[in-house]
């Protein structure tokens, strides 16, 4: 008798064991929720008006509509940019909180001592969006009328020049424009474009340097008024503004707006932003909006970003090192 209870509970055992372990096999791989299952929140540099903020409320519209789910915009301004992407830097790595900066996110490792992140390691980049050349502005008041005008009475005399960040793309075409044109352009840093517009609107500084989306309705009602783009000739839609390279052979800078995860995001999570983004950026009212304001349309690979960040992180340490700039 006491051989057959053993057997029995030997065969109870092992039949438990085997109930456990097929349990176990099939909560091992247990299957995910289909990313996104939530909103996802998009994070911009910039003010409200600015070109990342246009770029970034493009893009949240259109990929709303492609992941089936909503993606929101979220901007957090100021510190050279530093507090939106600090922030993003620390977020989970998960695909619901990104980040859409410009050229600013390249500069930072050479104006601040200390920063909380690390423009290359911090985050995972998923698509440059987009490409932008800016154009310099006056208030209406302004002497000056034409580009040769401007050139001669910026060679003469002090001309304050309103922008964002030190080392930012509006700082790095001011600094390739005084050194390649023998200019006296003076920067005013901003935390803002529309704080600064409003500044020359007023009179209170002489020019602005901006991306043209941001002062297009100023120009049309003829409150600004356009002396030059940083693109190497004129743009197709402000034919009637001359490229600085007219007056300066060579000169031309431009600037970028990229999409960026929080590093360690998962390599389908990015696959799958980097696909929405360029299934949005396909969108013809994304497009003929995005011409319209003089934006050139990228949507490069995540890999082909990367290369980008990594090659602009030596451009802009270039400039700013030989413009003697000293980290803060």
């Amino acid at each position: 008798m006491k051989d057959f209870f053993s057997g029995a509970q030997r065969r109870m055992r092992w039949s438990a064991a085997l109930a456990l372990a097929a349990g176990l096999a099939c909560g091992a791989a247990p299957v995910s929720a289909a990313y996104p299952d939530k909103p996802i929140k998009i994070v911009t540099t910039a003010s409200p008006g600015a070109a990342t903020d246009i770029t970034a409320r493009l893009m949240a519209e259109q990929m709303t509509k492609i992941l089936k789910q909503q993606v929101l915009v979220e901007s957090r301004p100021g510190g050279g940019g530093n507090i939106g992407v600090g922030y993003v830097a620390e977020a989970k790595p998960d695909g619901y909180t990104l980040l859409i900066t410009s050229t600013a996110l390249v500069a930072a490792p050479y104006l601040y001592k200390t920063l909380s992140y690390d423009p290359e390691k911090s985050f995972a980049p998923i698509s440059e969006l987009t490409t932008f050349y800016n154009m310099l502005v006056t208030h209406a008041d302004y002497p000056t009328h034409t580009l040769p005008e401007f050139m001669k009475l910026a060679r003469e005399k002090s001309v304050s020049m309103a922008g964002g960040n030190i080392g930012g793309a509006s700082w790095v075409m001011m600094t390739k424009l005084n050194k390649m044109g023998n200019l006296k352009l003076e920067y005013i840093a901003y935390k803002g474009t529309g704080p600064a517009v409003t500044d020359v609107l007023g009179g209170h500084v002489d020019t602005v340097m901006t991306d043209p989306a941001s002062v297009k309705a100023f120009l049309a009602d003829g409150k600004l008024r356009a002396i030059g783009m940083t693109a190497p000739k004129r743009s197709a839609a402000y034919p009637n503004v001359p490229a600085f390279a007219e007056a300066i052979p060579g000169y031309q800078q431009q600037g970028w707006i990229g999409m960026f995860a929080p590093a360690g995001t998962p390599a389908d999570v990015v696959q799958t932003l980097y696909k929405a983004v360029a299934q949005a950026l396909e969108d013809p009212a994304v497009r003929a909006r995005l011409t319209e304001g003089d934006f050139g349309i990228v949507g490069s690979t995540p890999e082909q970003f990367s290369a980008l960040v990594k090659s602009e992180i030596a451009t802009y340490g270039k400039v700013i090192t030989e413009a003697g700039v000293k980290p803060e």
